[in-house]
């Protein structure tokens, strides 16, 4: 096996602990808000951390770690596709902490945040058409081609298993 491929596993993995995050916290938040009892729960510090934290707060939070596991990754990857989509979570995760309740006492300005959210958004756009424009520039190191003839070879792809939809498909294009 592959140095990338073990790298790549553990990235998933450490993905999947992310996620769990973002799932167990967020539901205990949810049930300290509906107010069923929570026992000697409360007494953890970490517990008392995610009471006390806005939900996009803790999203954002996970969202940045997530940018940065896949940072990491992209040392381990030839090609400049893994360098695009930590960037776009970097960013999202950014967008999220400044409209989070955290960031009222740092700046209380509703304009500051505006125009932040307004110009994070601007350079989401720009990485996402960066992104669309690298997999036509480098097609062979995207697993995920958006190029031209992606589409018209998946639907080859349906036609050899489903034979029937295929002659149905093809019927109907004519």
């Amino acid at each position: 096996m592959s140095l990338e491929k073990v790298v790549e596993k553990f990235k998933s993995g450490l993905q999947y602990c992310v996620g769990a995050y973002i799932f167990l916290f967020l539901m205990t938040k949810a049930w300290s808000f509906i107010g069923l009892p929570t026992g000697s729960i409360e007494e953890y510090q970490i517990i008392k951390y995610v009471l006390s934290t806005s939900i996009l707060a803790l999203v954002s939070q996970a969202v940045m770690v997530s940018a940065a596991i896949e940072l990491a990754y992209m040392l381990f990857t030839p090609g400049p596709d893994e360098a695009v989509d930590p960037l776009i979570l970097g960013i999202a995760g950014t967008a999220l902490l400044v409209m989070s309740d955290e960031n009222s006492a740092k700046t209380d300005s509703m304009l500051y945040d505006s125009i932040a959210v307004f110009l994070f958004a601007v350079s989401l756009a720009i990485l996402f058409y960066l992104r669309f424009m690298l997999t036509k520039w480098f097609p062979k190191q995207f697993k995920d081609n958006f190029d031209k003839g992606s589409f018209e070879n998946e639907a080859n792809e349906v036609g050899s298993i489903h034979p029937k939809k295929a002659v149905k498909e093809s019927k109907s294009a004519a």
